[in-house]
């Protein structure tokens, strides 16, 4: 029994989406592909759909509410639309259907279907990242992660998957720059060092070179460390003067572990005795 596609008319094996339906086909969640589109690619598949047809059909499924999304052919499915915004510019008498083949599948299925699909092609470094951070998802370890993201142009590692999905945590311009491969992943990386938030980040990245962002980091990276020992030396100082008891005892009170506020009183009293017994020098 032929499965019945909203806005979809089926031939003998491949459905067809014509007019606004095409446009109205969502796009699963789990396309396992960063948000951008490649406008380099889109332009060659307009050429060559528009002189020998859609050869490959674009992926589909029924979503949870029972209407079709699509779950590989983003860029395909934009040469149609742009095709039939003006057919006759690509020589054609009138609009073209888009051809889709169906797949039941969940959504760890769905992901997969839509990576492999391009695991032919070289991937973009937020590709891979928003592979590894939807595989997450489903609670694969980084090592399952890894084995599956892999492809003929990528060899990924499990530590290298834990830097791809830090990768999410940048501000969207700056994840579409490293899309682009306008940003080296060693100035991503150096952002993501320094701990910034999100508008200081894409400030950066407007008015820095790569390389002036990762000195930056470089030298935040030497305050940081000149102060974790400077604190260092504070924490031993604090404890050299008020004696091990004392000391244990403002651990245990900045732990939450002690709240009487007598106990506090005692602990912060400065007086000449070592609670453990002994004179301070």
């Amino acid at each position: 029994m032929a499965v019945i596609l909203e806005g979809a008319s089926r031939g003998r094996t491949l459905y067809k989406f014509e007019g606004d339906e095409i446009r109205k086909l969502r796009v699963s969640k789990q396309i396992g592909r960063f948000g951008e589109l490649n406008e380099e690619h889109i332009q060659d598949l307009m050429v060559r759909i528009a002189t020998q047809g859609q050869r490959v059909p674009v992926h589909v499924r029924k979503g949870a509410d029972g209407r079709p999304e699509m779950t590989a052919g983003r860029h395909r499915r934009e040469a149609v639309l742009r095709i039939n915004d003006d057919p006759a510019a690509m020589n054609l008498p009138g609009p073209i259907p888009l051809i889709a083949v169906y797949h039941e599948m969940g959504d760890e299925d769905a992901l997969r279907d839509s990576f492999q699909e391009n695991t032919g092609l070289p991937l973009t470094v937020m590709d891979l990242a928003q592979a590894a951070v939807n595989y997450a998802a489903f609670d694969w370890d980084n090592a399952k992660i890894a084995a599956t993201i892999s492809t003929p142009w990528h060899r990924v590692s499990p530590a290298r998957v834990s830097q791809l999905k830090a990768y999410i945590r940048l501000p969207y311009k700056v994840q579409s720059l490293l899309h682009r491969g306008e940003l080296p992943e060693s100035a991503a990386r150096a952002m993501l060092t320094m701990g910034l938030d999100a508008d200081a980040m894409t400030e950066m990245v407007e008015t820095l070179k790569p390389g002036e962002i990762i000195a930056e980091s470089k030298r935040t990276q030497r305050a940081k460390g000149k102060r974790a020992r400077r604190s260092i030396a504070d924490v031993r100082e604090i404890l050299e003067r008020m004696g091990t008891d004392k000391a244990m005892d403002m651990l245990s009170w900045l732990d939450g572990e002690v709240k009487e506020d007598a106990r506090i009183e005692e602990i912060f009293t400065d007086d000449d005795t070592d609670a453990s017994g002994g004179d301070r020098e």
